[in-house]
């Protein structure tokens, strides 16, 4: 994530200079890498605590806690990142053939702003919403472990 961040940061700009969107329209980005690599951080760290918890239930309950921030910051990585298609998915009918799914803001880059189509706006607009409630859900959960 650390080298991701310079590219999203050239694609925040380009959204910007390129795209038109104001600073704040797009700040959702490099938040969301922030919150991701200060969360890779303190999960580095909560490892040691584990070894430390007293008691089997403090123990069972914080490995429950420590995998589901796991869960949740491997999903918020790959909404920035970008995923590779899963077998499962490959399996489904409406399967559109691609092995790797490109976030919505980096495919906005590549349209010239003058053909941009609603549909790919409509995704940007779902996946930066998507984006911001997860950073801050991070951030809550990242704060109460």
């Amino acid at each position: 994530m650390v080298k991701l961040r310079p590219k999203l940061a050239e694609l925040v700009l380009k959204l910007v200079s390129e795209q038109g969107f104001s600073e704040k329209e797009v700040s959702f980005i490099t938040d969301a890498a922030d919150e991701v690599c200060e969360s890779l951080r303190v999960v580095s760290n909560t490892y040691i605590y584990r070894f430390f918890a007293h008691g089997d239930v403090g123990e069972a309950l914080y490995r429950m806690q420590q995998l589901d921030l796991n869960r949740q910051l491997g999903e918020l990585q790959e909404m920035l990142e970008g995923r590779h298609v899963s077998a499962e998915e490959k399996a489904k009918p409406e399967f559109r053939g691609v092995d790797f799914v490109e976030p919505a803001f980096k495919v906005l880059v590549e349209e010239p702003l003058f053909t941009r189509s609603q549909v790919s706006m409509d995704n940007f607009m779902e996946e930066r919403k998507d984006i911001n409630d997860r950073t801050k859900r991070m951030a809550r959960f990242r704060f109460e472990i």
